[in-house]
């Protein structure tokens, strides 16, 4: 059966640390991260409408009642990407050593990596992958309402979205391949197909490479979440939810919390003369405990009047 389809190319802007079946020494790009990304921006751009099951298919009930609605798509990788090339904290930043790395601003976002190694697709020709989407037979009316949703889809994946560990931190920025915008209000146009649920910043200028973007970034992004003068200039917001966890301070019922939006830290640490005080971040409100929160705060490298910016993507649902 000979399927229409439609083909994508992409590159990456920023490195991908997306491993595969062994993703402490190799990187690649599968067609099943594809279709999960497509799922994801499926239930961003049309929540409650159920298009990534209708389109691509589930599994509803249990036991005996089970049924399965098929897949009305196939997602190919025309042009696949796999890489052998891996590396830590220390080498992927050129460092000579650990402090040495902890010293560079991208160490911020890469954090896990001063214990691991991982595999890595740099960008550049070896790391560019094409995407083909075929229809399977549909009847009209059917495939007139889908396929619009799943074209939005793709387009929001290109704009914004990133493939691998540090996805929401801008690694791994996939780029339809040869696209730009000459300037911030094409960009603007581009992205009016976006629900009021998700809201887009382009937050600095330009970079030359998607590394230096990166670690404007972490820089950006560190200045919101200091809560400790030790560490650099910090705002009231952070010193309040710093404050909030210490010990010494009791409990504070009713606490207004900032930080979620940019995701809390998992430990926080009190100094008090020679002594070090560890606490989990679980902060009291009303009658309960507030966990770990991921952040709905994302970055994304673009290309836009010959070079890279950084945008800041808030999925505040």
């Amino acid at each position: 059966m000979n399927l229409e389809a439609s083909i994508h190319d992409f590159e990456f802007l920023t490195p991908a640390w997306a491993g595969g079946a062994t993703p402490e020494t190799s990187a690649e790009v599968r067609a099943a991260t594809i279709r999960g990304q497509l799922r994801q921006w499926l239930r961003l751009l049309y929540p409650g409408e159920d298009a990534d099951n209708t389109i691509f298919g589930c599994i509803a009930g249990e036991g005996r009642n089970a049924q399965a609605a098929s897949s009305k798509v196939l997602i190919q990788l025309e042009k696949p990407v796999q890489t052998s090339v891996n590396k830590n904290l220390t080498s992927y930043l050129g460092a000579r050593d650990d402090r040495e790395a902890l010293q560079d601003p991208e160490s911020y976002f890469l954090w896990p990596l001063r214990t691991q190694t991982r595999g890595v697709l740099v960008p550049g020709t070896a790391s560019e992958f094409t995407v083909k989407i075929r229809w399977y037979p549909l009847p009209n009316s059917q495939r007139d309402t889908l396929e619009p949703r799943l074209n939005a889809a793709v387009s929001a994946f290109s704009l914004l979205g990133c493939l691998g560990t540090r996805a929401t931190r801008g690694y791994g920025a996939v780029w339809e391949k040869g696209k730009t915008f000459a300037d911030a209000n094409e960009l603007r146009a581009s992205l009016s197909f976006l629900p009021d649920t998700i809201s887009v910043r382009l937050l600095a200028s330009g970079f030359d490479d998607g590394p230096k973007a990166l670690a404007a970034a972490a820089r950006w992004m560190r200045s919101f979440r200091v809560g400790s003068a030790d560490y650099g200039t910090t705002t009231a917001e952070a010193v309040n939810d710093h404050d909030v966890a210490d010990p010494a301070q009791g409990v504070r019922l009713n606490a207004s919390l900032h930080r979620h939006a940019l995701g809390i830290p998992l430990t926080q640490r009190f100094r008090r003369n020679n002594e070090t005080t560890v606490v989990q971040s679980k902060y009291r409100y009303d009658n309960g405990w507030n966990d770990r929160y991921p952040s709905p705060l994302r970055f994304k490298v673009i290309r836009m009047s010959g070079r890279l910016h950084l945008l800041v993507v808030l999925l505040r649902d």
